[in-house]
């Protein structure tokens, strides 16, 4: 691995520098700048990189009895980057980390697993906010009743219920086009009551069912 190879992984997935897409209303648009905020944080990250080939060796930070603890930054084997908090070797606490294939989370940890509430970079170019309770068999585990926040690639966006970090209860999705839908869902899918409302201005209400509206 070099460092063109973590540059140029790490700039497929951070290409933005206006989140809101251009059909979004603007009562909407704060729903946006929250990413924004995210993305500005680990494009700082990024910028600030000074590339070390010493990777599992360099460590900057606080150590206790020989192990790393409190604040630091370190270069893992793999090639990705952490800089945050470490009790006992491990990411432990508020940290940010730029993994090598392009993914990256700001939030918090717990023996070196996402958990808390944290905001998660996918190696699709989703970005998934919510409260995080990994483990070994399963780092990305999310809390069952967790409120979700998923700005998609394509530019839509879910502000709502979550579980198992899929869209489940109540929550607004924004179209591309500028329609929102507010309702209820069930396994990612519309499912129950709710109202679709047109970028024209129309306001659909009705009984969704497997994400299709029922006719009355």
């Amino acid at each position: 691995m070099n460092q063109s190879f973590y540059y140029n992984k790490v700039a497929v997935l951070l290409p933005w520098s206006n989140l809101t897409p251009a059909n979004i209303p603007k009562d909407y648009h704060s729903y946006y700048k929250h990413f924004e905020t995210f993305m500005d944080k680990i494009n700082e990250v990024k910028n600030q990189l000074e590339w070390n080939p010493n990777l599992g060796k360099h460590y900057t930070g606080k150590f206790t009895e020989g192990k790393r603890d409190g604040n630091g930054e370190f270069w893992y084997e793999n090639g990705d980057f952490y800089r945050g908090k470490y009790e006992s070797n491990k990411r432990s606490g508020q940290g940010i980390c730029l993994f090598n294939d392009g993914r990256a989370y700001n939030g918090e940890w717990k023996n070196d697993f996402f958990y808390g509430v944290g905001a998660y970079l996918t190696k699709e170019g989703n970005i998934i906010e919510g409260h995080y309770c990994g483990n070994e068999l399963n780092p990305f585990k999310m809390r069952s009743d967790s409120d979700l926040k998923i700005l998609f690639k394509n530019g839509e966006l879910y502000d709502g219920k979550g579980r198992n970090g899929k869209r489940d209860g109540k929550g607004k999705f924004i179209y591309l086009d500028g329609s929102v839908y507010e309702g209820q869902w069930e396994n990612d899918k519309r499912q129950g009551n709710g109202q679709l409302s047109i970028s024209n201005e129309s306001v659909i209400k009705g009984y969704w069912n497997k994400d299709k509206l029922e006719d009355c």
